[in-house]
């Protein structure tokens, strides 16, 4: 479609230039928006006022809407029909979108008697409405919390970021007892992990032993029940000791998430596990935990319309089953393994695991009989014999 250039050149009264811009491949309204010097150098413009309009002109130059539905109709294989489409007035791509497919009108006005190109106009015409689907009205949320990219105190050497954030461990035990940790984010862990010096302090209830063997061989520790608090909400969380502080997937994906190359934006979320409980963080509990992480802490309201949509087939969660906050697996006199070879874990090695959990049977089937998940990478055994606590 040469009309745009020679359209182009002949409002600026240089349409002696028309012939070298066809014959040098610069034949497209698109190829205008990108003329450089070099480019009139290839079509031996060397007039000075000449080079300097046709620049000036082609910055601000912008194809049109006919040239748009061409390109638009080459994309997806049906530019032969662009005759039709311009004779039918669709000339531009709102018309277009606005097209209820299939219509054998429609069809027939444009000359389409393919099957196959029909249903290719369908999908094409889907794939436009999408795309130029227009953001939903911007509205304003606070967010839950703040994180950021930075290197945790266990991996100062470590040569690239990692995600991060502050948050709060209160024991269920005591709610007095808390301890706000700097903690790393590790998607490939379903479980959370803290440093034991201070999981000694806090009072946590014990949930049960369980021994962890690596390639650097096994120990025996403990997993406890706690309260964490993210910015103004709260979960029950199992937590277990370790040499780092780390938040598992099974708390990230209850909040929806904000990330760019300095922050993580922590937004309250539409995901409902049914063994954990979320809620707002009591005013009890705001007034005895420190300024920094107390709900009237300074998050500034951002513009979300870009970061989530809404569609009108979403799913409707049902209320989460508030009976027990722990997950579980069922209970078998025979080992029960749960292994996945795909797990993304941090930089500094650290070894696959075989858990296993020793419980008394009451305390198993008060919990509804199951132990939690403790990592992608881990093996989980039931224990069938009893370990009175």
């Amino acid at each position: 479609m040469t009309e745009g250039v020679q359209g182009f050149l002949g409002e600026l009264g240089l349409l002696q230039y028309y012939d070298m811009f066809v014959i040098k491949g610069f034949d497209s309204e698109d190829d205008l928006c990108y003329l450089d010097g070099k480019d009139l150098d290839a079509m031996y413009i060397t007039d000075p006022d000449h080079r300097k309009q046709i620049l000036c002109s082609a910055s601000d130059f912008r194809p049109s809407e006919q040239y748009k539905v061409l390109d638009w109709l080459k994309q997806n294989g049906l530019e032969h029909y662009f005759q039709s489409f311009v004779e039918g007035d669709y000339t531009s791509l709102d018309e277009i979108e606005k097209l209820n497919l299939p219509d054998e009108e429609v069809y027939d006005e444009l000359e389409i008697t393919l099957p196959g190109h029909k249903r290719r106009l369908e999908r094409a015409v889907n794939r436009l409405r999408k795309r130029h689907r227009p953001l939903l009205p911007a509205k304003t949320e606070v967010p839950v919390a703040f994180g950021r990219w930075g290197k945790p105190a266990c991996l100062e050497d470590a040569k690239f970021d990692f995600l991060i954030l502050d948050a709060t461990v209160i024991s269920t035990n005591n709610p007095v007892k808390f301890h706000t940790f700097e903690f790393m984010i590790d998607s490939g862990s379903d479980v959370v992990t803290m440093q034991e010096e201070v999981l000694k302090t806090l009072d946590l209830e014990l949930l049960g032993q369980i021994h962890s063997k690596g390639v650097h061989g096994s120990k025996k520790t403990n997993l406890y029940k706690a309260t964490l608090r993210i910015g103004t909400h709260e979960m029950e969380i199992e937590v277990m000791g370790e040499t780092y502080n780390s938040l598992g997937s099974r708390v990230v994906r209850h909040f929806r998430h904000y990330l760019d190359g300095s922050r993580h934006v922590w937004l309250k979320g539409n995901y409902r596990d049914p063994g954990t409980n979320i809620r707002e963080a009591s005013s009890d509990l705001k007034a005895l935990l420190p300024p920094e992480t107390s709900s009237n802490s300074s998050f500034s309201p951002i513009l979300i319309a870009a970061i989530t949509e809404t569609s009108s087939d979403q799913t409707v969660l049902s209320p989460p089953d508030t009976s027990s906050n722990i997950s579980f697996l069922p209970i078998s006199r025979a080992p029960v393994t749960v292994t996945s070879s795909e797990c993304l874990r941090k930089p500094t090695p650290l070894p696959a695991k075989t858990v296993s959990i020793d419980s008394d049977h009451r305390k198993l089937e008060k919990c509804n009989g199951d132990v939690t998940l403790l990592s992608k990478q881990d093996t989980i055994e039931i224990i069938g014999e009893d370990n009175p606590s």
